[in-house]
């Protein structure tokens, strides 16, 4: 390996950056502090993609997830949730999940701050943990795993 590759903090195949559109950043930044602990940056820097207004930057504790939350007026976000047609939740989207200690907490943080539980935790099976999943304060949905119950 070469010197550079032992200092990059991303292996091959491991997610390296996340990106999170949301439709209020001042709604979404909040949620994502309180839930995760994350250090969101208040401060947005223009967006030179197309149908991006605004990119706030954020990192978890300890840096081990970055990425940005992409401001994006309400016509052009994508969300499972908001999917017409998925009462069910049957239809499925790309889903990050978040390494939690206790799925039961979190979603009880989602929900203390303003996000909704999407679908309550449950067991893997085969000894690999318990996961949830919840809608943000923008209708996004995601994941929280924890091998304790």
């Amino acid at each position: 390996m070469s010197s550079q590759e032992d200092s990059d903090p991303c292996r091959f195949g491991e997610v390296c950056w996340l990106e999170i559109p949301v439709k209020d950043p001042s709604r979404a930044l909040p949620f994502y502090r309180e839930v995760f602990g994350w250090d969101c940056k208040d401060e947005g820097l223009d967006s030179k993609d197309p149908g991006v207004m605004k990119i706030f930057f954020f990192s978890s504790k300890g840096g081990n997830t970055q990425g940005c939350f992409m401001h994006v007026e309400p016509n052009n976000f994508l969300a499972t949730s908001l999917a017409p047609m998925n009462e069910n939740k049957e239809r499925w989207a790309v889903t990050t999940t978040f390494a939690v200690a206790s799925v039961d907490e979190t979603l009880r943080k989602v929900e203390q701050s303003g996000g909704r539980v999407y679908l309550p935790k449950r067991a893997i099976g085969g000894d690999m943990g318990f996961y949830g999943r919840f809608v943000d304060t923008e209708g996004s949905v995601h994941g929280v795993h924890s091998m304790k119950e």
